[in-house]
């Protein structure tokens, strides 16, 4: 089976991720997700999707040496940056998985993160399956995930916007996929504990913002895309900073926390 989204094996695009991981904004939704999962020493923790590592990492100091966190990708650039930042827990297990062919054994782990990877995979039900197997009876998970048409992004040439923004979903398995998630939960098998949605706000196009780096991953994905050419996406970006500028930028996106028992 496969995961949508190949470009995660691009390292320009991964080093984006990374960037945008280090922004305030995402900062601020790691600490949401950490407080919603709750996280006590001695588990047994995985992170599925561990990206450029910064949530195993955090887990890692939660859960001590006494516990365990394993975190998995399909992008090797991924995992050598999460290794890296993980290099000094050695209770932190870095590896190479499939979010819908989790390699562990059935009710291995006390809790599960799952951040921005289901809105990516080919079939939220295989993966949500496998989050149920791995995860140990009365354990807890918590996913994130963007509802991608919830973004308000002020921008006078509606066109071009739309056709970016339909250009960049492309490479989603479900770039709307909160607003199904509860019933397949539900439907699996698990509990829904708490719903909370977070917005990510932008008043200012800099490099210590989430959408600034979304510009950025767009910038390099969008092009070629269902007739997009890099002249459009240049034009879109000089718009955008000119935007800025003038002091009238405007960016919002809403993400969506589902933390889930497992009956």
């Amino acid at each position: 089976m496969k995961i949508i989204g190949d470009v995660f094996k691009d390292t320009k695009f991964t080093k984006g991720i990374e960037g945008m991981y280090m922004t305030p904004d995402v900062i601020a939704q790691r600490d949401k997700s950490f407080q919603m999962l709750g996280l006590s020493e001695g588990e047994k923790v995985l992170d599925i999707g561990v990206g450029p590592g910064f949530l195993s990492a955090a887990m890692g100091a939660m859960v001590g040496p006494g516990g365990e966190v394993y975190g998995i990708d399909m992008s090797e650039d991924m995992l050598e940056m999460a290794k890296m930042r993980c290099n000094e827990q050695p209770w932190v297990h870095i590896k190479s998985g499939n979010a819908m062919e989790l390699p562990f054994e059935p009710e291995s782990f006390d809790a599960i993160m799952a951040s921005q990877v289901y809105e990516l995979v080919s079939d939220v039900d295989v993966a949500l399956n496998e989050m149920h197997r791995v995860l140990r009876k009365n354990g807890r998970a918590l996913i994130l995930d963007s509802d991608w048409d919830s973004i308000v992004w002020y921008f006078q040439d509606r066109d071009l916007m739309d056709k970016i923004l339909l250009s960049w979903k492309e490479h989603y398995g479900d770039p709307i996929l909160p607003r199904t998630l509860s019933a397949k939960l539900i439907k699996k098998g698990f509990e829904i504990k708490q719903l909370e949605v977070f917005p990510i706000l932008n008043i200012k196009l800099t490099n210590n913002n989430f959408s600034y780096w979304l510009v950025k991953l767009i910038n390099d994905l969008v092009p070629g895309r269902k007739g997009i050419t890099r002249e459009d996406v240049e034009l879109w970006v000089k718009k955008l900073f000119d935007i800025d500028s003038k002091g009238e930028y405007f960016f919002n996106i809403n993400r969506y926390l589902f933390l889930v028992n497992k009956n």
